[in-house]
């Protein structure tokens, strides 16, 4: 590696551990109750040479941990009164305590609904301090949901369609239709994911006008049981969801993660 190239490393925080990827190197610790403590079982050895640009640190947060929701804005909020809503949205739905949670919301996202999700406070100061004290930079802080639909998006299309990722016995499924996302849920999978999935989607368009366009079930790690009539499945690879290079933008807008979230937390 050139002395002027950023080392990529990622950090994958997991139902039950953490695991630490430095270049192949990889650290698991359990994930315990207190998140700093767990990453001060993690370390990374200094670089073979000096390097000018600082590690890039890649942070993916089992869907566990995090709680996602479709916001459709208020019309004339902006900045801090969307920060506020944004809170008592989550407070309403997920009975989360804005002072113990961070909230982010999809700014690119088109309309007026976007795809906003929540992390325990303690987590994300967790990440923080750990790349603080590696001198590391912080790249994509998502969820495995948002980071897997970001790494994908490029093969999703359609004016209606879905995107639904099985890990760890954790079942997240988020609907978009005319490139807005509509409805999000994240379960635990239980001993048949694909049953969940399928009902789950049935629910879902039972809501939606005749006239809503037939779409496309993307799925990683699970399959539908059944599928809506005129609808169907695509399966994709793992490797799909590998961390990848920053594409350019087009399409479905990208999910945001946690290194914008002071702008969006209270």
């Amino acid at each position: 590696m050139s002395r002027f190239s950023a080392e990529s490393w990622r950090l994958l925080l997991g139902r039950d551990h953490w695991h630490f990827d430095r270049a192949g190197e990889v650290q698991r610790v359990p994930a315990g109750a207190d998140p700093a403590a767990a990453l001060a079982g993690v370390s990374a050895p200094p670089p073979v040479r000096r390097l000018l640009r600082r590690p890039r640190l890649e942070v993916e947060l089992a869907d566990d941990w995090v709680r996602h929701l479709v916001v459709q804005w208020p019309r004339g909020l902006r900045g801090q009164e969307r920060a506020a809503w944004l809170g008592d949205r989550f407070a309403a739905v997920h009975e989360l305590d804005p002072a113990e949670w961070v909230f982010v919301a999809d700014r690119d996202a088109d309309g007026e609904r976007a795809l906003a999700s929540a992390a325990p406070r303690v987590l994300v100061a967790a990440v923080t301090g750990f790349a603080k004290a590696q001198h590391a930079t912080i790249g994509r802080f998502g969820s495995r949901f948002a980071l897997g639909f970001n790494r994908a998006r490029q093969a999703l299309d359609g004016e209606c369609g879905v995107f639904a990722l099985c890990a760890e016995d954790r079942l997240t499924v988020g609907l978009w239709q005319l490139g807005e996302w509509v409805r999000v849920r994240s379960l635990a999978a239980g001993s048949q994911p694909g049953v969940a999935l399928a009902q789950t989607l049935a629910g879902w368009l039972a809501a939606l006008p005749p006239s809503a366009p037939e779409g496309v079930v993307y799925s990683v790690g699970v399959e539908p049981a059944f599928l809506p009539s005129g609808w169907q499945q695509r399966a994709l690879p793992l490797h799909a969801l590998m961390p990848t290079q920053p594409q350019s933008e087009g399409g479905i807008p990208p999910l945001g993660g946690w290194q914008a979230a002071k702008g969006t937390s209270r």
